[in-house]
């Protein structure tokens, strides 16, 4: 049984809220009892990783995560054995945010942006922003869509494949979701005066609507065919705002909460029509672990999410603050209902 909360005590986000940005300055529920569900279900050596996205093979079990800081994607064999894909530290590309396995096309689709908070950012990167499309076989990128470029840059971040084939992503800094046909290659977009700072994203299985966190706001739901967009209604007493990565799951968002302190992950349930939250549960929280986390995936019966990401343990120059120490990155794996 997951435990159902009221999200009253959530923070009330005015502004734009970007990738690590005022997540320690959230306050802390303190009505929350902490019942951590989750197993540690891989590490990584590398404390400097800085991890981000997450993504599963069904087939085989492979973990995908992505590097901010060695700008790359690491394979992650049930084994433990590890491999990455792409270069690190690639002069062509910007961090790695966003990573889902695409098993129709044996690809993985990427997500790459530069960002000033990273070691070695100069002006002139901004321009960086892309989609990528990345063999498994041999990390050989097959495809780029170069996004347009725009003032102080775009952040392009979390992904999610439809179950047609349609890649969608989002834009945090001008906030813009887009999404390509991978057949064509044709990019379409969406934006909205009503946007601030989007997230995560997460299509429904009939290829109808799709479902957009936005950090400041909540959730906003687009139906694809009308193009008509709406803010997910909340139940009083509730807020959805704070979500990262979001999923699709059985009429419900899961979502990566790091807009709590302590941050968690959570399971919100949609009425009939998929206009209106109506419970809120608690999928996981594991505070001494996850004390940063960011991005999940489904794996057969479990959802594993990156636990540790370490925005808040650089400055806004990318340069390390010493009295938050580095520790390796942990992928948490916690049972799905």
């Amino acid at each position: 049984m997951f435990l159902t909360i009221a999200l009253s005590t959530v923070a009330s986000a005015s502004t734009a809220v970007m990738p690590g940005v005022a997540r320690g300055q959230m306050p802390r529920d303190s009505a929350r009892v902490e019942r951590p569900r989750s197993r540690i279900r891989a590490t990584l050596a590398d404390s400097t990783f800085w991890p981000e996205g997450v993504d599963a093979d069904p087939r085989n079990g492979r973990l995908y995560v992505t590097s901010i800081r060695h700008r790359t994607i690491t394979e992650i064999d049930p084994n433990g054995r590890t491999r990455e894909l792409l270069p690190r530290d690639g002069k062509t590309l910007g961090p790695i945010f966003g990573v889902r396995v695409d098993t129709a096309r044996n690809v993985v689709w990427a997500t790459t942006s530069a960002y000033h908070q990273i070691p070695g950012f100069m002006p002139a990167d901004t321009a960086i922003a892309a989609l990528l499309e990345i063999r498994i076989a041999d990390g050989a990128i097959i495809r780029r869509w170069n996004a347009p470029i725009a003032p102080g840059g775009r952040v392009l971040g979390d992904l999610a494949i439809a179950p047609n084939g349609t890649v969608f992503f989002t834009d945090s800094n001008h906030p813009v979701m887009y999404w390509m046909n991978p057949r064509t290659g044709v990019v379409d977009s969406i934006t909205s005066v009503a946007f601030r700072s989007l997230q995560g994203v997460a299509p429904t299985q009939d290829g109808r609507f799709v479902y957009i966190a936005d950090y400041s706001r909540g959730f906003f739901r687009l139906e694809l065919a009308t193009r008509a967009l709406s803010l997910v209604e909340a139940p009083p007493g509730m807020s959805m705002r704070g979500c990262d990565g979001i999923l699709w799951y059985r009429g419900s968002i899961i979502a990566v909460q790091n807009g709590t302190s302590p941050a968690r992950v959570m399971r919100f349930t949609l009425d009939s029509t998929g206009t209106r939250f109506t419970r809120a549960d608690v999928v996981d929280e594991n505070p001494h672990i996850a004390d940063e986390p960011t991005i999940a995936t489904p794996l057969g019966r479990e959802l594993i999410y990156v636990a540790n990401s370490q925005w808040e343990k650089h400055d806004a120059h990318g340069s390390r603050i010493e009295t938050r120490p580095l520790t390796a990155p942990i992928l948490l794996s916690v049972p799905l209902p």
